[in-house]
């Protein structure tokens, strides 16, 4: 499965491409990446659409469009997006081609048939994230005090804990770049995660946290855009 560097690399590969660009037509093969919604209908919510933002969330890829409607996808395992200035390249498993209004396209390819397409409405997007994602890592609002709280009640240990979707946006660290982190002793690594946290000593553990997910992920990403 991808990993936050990855999905930043996606984006930021897309972004020059597509924003200011309008979907003049979007194909739709594989019913399986919008449903339960009828694929048919979602590629006529999405025709006509002009790209005004592309960002991340965790790993999901967030396209907002200048009507307030949002493109909200997620790679899974094998998915993957391609751009083309000749018209849809060639190649199997091809799910669904987006023709833009500079003739080129944007191809999802997906082996696995795992990724999803969901269109929203921008006024619905923070509370379905919310219910499936924790604090972007990279973003200011994540702290060592957030961290700790997010941390409290929990009996997981901590190199369980820290890459969990409720506490972090399933971005870096991945679960091996958790447990490396949390070394070097590894039998500090199966403490319940509430132990963080409640002195001086483990708000310290938590500020260490804290910085080695910014200077796990931020080298990462950055790697990726070259």
């Amino acid at each position: 499965m991808p990993e936050l560097p990855e999905v930043e690399t996606v984006r930021s590969s897309l972004e020059p491409r597509l924003v200011g660009r309008r979907f003049e037509r979007v194909d739709i093969l594989d019913s399986r990446l919008t449903r339960p919604v009828d694929p048919a209908e979602v590629a006529a919510e999405l025709a006509g659409e002009r790209v005004g933002e592309v960002g991340r969330r965790g790993k999901y890829l967030v396209v907002r469009f200048e009507s307030g409607l949002v493109l909200l996808i997620h790679l899974r395992m094998t998915g993957t997006l391609a751009h083309s200035r000749n018209g849809a390249a060639a190649g199997s498993h091809v799910r669904a081609v987006v023709t833009l209004d500079d003739g080129s396209d944007i191809t999802y390819r997906d082996v696995r048939r795992f990724g999803t397409w969901l269109v929203l409405h921008a006024d619905e997007l923070d509370a379905y994230l919310a219910t499936r994602l924790g604090l972007e890592p990279l973003e200011r609002g994540f702290s060592a005090s957030k961290l700790a709280e997010r941390l409290a009640g929990r009996r997981a240990p901590i190199k369980a804990a820290l890459p969990a979707s409720s506490m972090r946006a399933r971005s870096a660290p991945s679960t091996a770049v958790s447990a490396e982190r949390s070394r070097p002793e590894s039998r500090a690594r199966e403490r319940p995660s509430a132990t963080i946290g409640r002195s001086t000593g483990g708000r310290e553990e938590c500020n260490m946290s804290s910085r080695c997910t910014d200077a796990a992920a931020s080298p990462a990403c950055a790697a990726g855009h070259r």
